[in-house]
């Protein structure tokens, strides 16, 4: 029984999904402050609205391979992409089978932002 039990958590659990947070946080500042920042996620929603200096938490799968805008009145608009990169945990489930790796990215803990701090001084139009 025991040993079912062991099968069954390697076999439907992922390497990510339990050694890693589901949230990610990426600073955001810029110079002059209190700058409009927006997050676009990959399917170009918007996921955040806010004034720099901020902290964006949100899921992983929001942040990963998404676009930030800066702007303010006066100022050229900035547009920074994140990035995507893999949690090293999902590269440990290769080595067990393909299918916890389907479960990191179903349960969204395959992916994070690869930028997390930005600051940008803004360019006078």
């Amino acid at each position: 029984m025991r040993r079912f039990v062991l099968f069954f958590i390697i076999l439907f659990t992922g390497c990510a999904t339990i050694m890693t947070d589901k949230m990610q946080m990426i600073v955001v500042n810029s110079r002059p402050k209190d700058a409009k920042v927006t997050l676009f996620n990959e399917e170009n929603r918007i996921v955040y609205e806010g004034e720099t200096p901020c902290n964006i938490k949100l899921r992983k799968d929001d942040l990963a391979d998404s676009r930030l805008t800066i702007e303010k009145k006066g100022y050229r608009m900035q547009e920074i992409y994140l990035g995507a990169k893999y949690e090293k945990w999902v590269w440990g489930n290769c080595c067990i089978l393909i299918l916890p790796v389907a479960v990191d990215f179903i349960a969204g803990r395959a992916k994070r932002a690869e930028i997390e701090e930005v600051y940008l001084i803004l360019v006078p139009k």
